[in-house]
């Protein structure tokens, strides 16, 4: 019966491996999964993940967020294999744990996320692309220049970004809860949001019948 591999070989060493990018640009931030042949994912990646989330949330000037995986053949084929077969069943276990925590993070981010599927999305990477907001594929789909289009029209001045992402919190936060409380939830970020420069701009073109100009406060 094999060993296992050592766990530290799949936390310490590996994390100083970057396999996710980051660029943010226009008010859309776009976090690519970077790990060749199929951007298959291991707790490295998950924590750069996790990580990347959270810096486009504290990023006031994005508002926007594009996921996607590099190259034309993959978006993800799920979790790596080797790691699965290397390490402990404790390590599995934290391991799920935290990708689960990862993207329950992401659905809870009160911003817009866009998954673009540019290949082949199976297994967990399928997983990655539901915790997105809205998936968008196309056939042939290695050039990602439609979807970038795409996400600039929920980005200021286009759209109240502010009230795309509460609408998104609300919703998120509300799935379980009884009516009553939903919409209680509901109330108090609506209340918020009538309170914001946009909400009067949005008002304001409204009554002067021409196009609103957000500015995401």
């Amino acid at each position: 019966m094999s060993t296992p591999a050592k766990t530290r070989d799949w936390t310490s060493a590996e994390l100083d491996h970057p396999v996710v990018n980051y660029r943010a640009e226009d008010g859309i931030a776009v976090i690519e999964m970077d790990d060749p042949p199929a951007n298959t994912y291991t707790y490295a990646m998950m924590r750069q993940l996790d990580e990347a989330f959270l810096k486009a949330r504290f990023d006031d000037d994005v508002h926007v967020i594009v996921l996607r995986g590099k190259g034309d053949r993959f978006f993800s084929a799920g979790a790596n294999i080797g790691m699965l077969n290397a390490v402990t069943p404790g390590f599995k276990y934290f391991f799920c744990l935290h990708a689960n925590e990862t993207l329950l993070r992401l659905e809870h981010t009160p911003k817009l996320v866009i998954a673009a599927l540019n290949g082949h999305t199976v297994g967990g990477g399928l997983e990655i692309a539901m915790a997105a907001d809205l998936r968008i594929a196309r056939k042939d789909a290695g050039k990602i220049g439609l979807i970038m289009d795409y996400a600039r029209q929920f980005v200021p001045p286009n759209k109240a970004a502010k009230a795309v992402g509460r609408i998104k919190r609300s919703v998120q936060s509300g799935w379980d809860l009884p009516l009553e409380s939903a919409l209680s939830i509901e109330r108090e970020l609506q209340q918020l949001l009538f309170q914001s420069e946009d909400a009067k701009e949005g008002i304001a073109a409204n009554q002067e019948k021409r196009v609103p100009k957000f500015k995401a406060k």
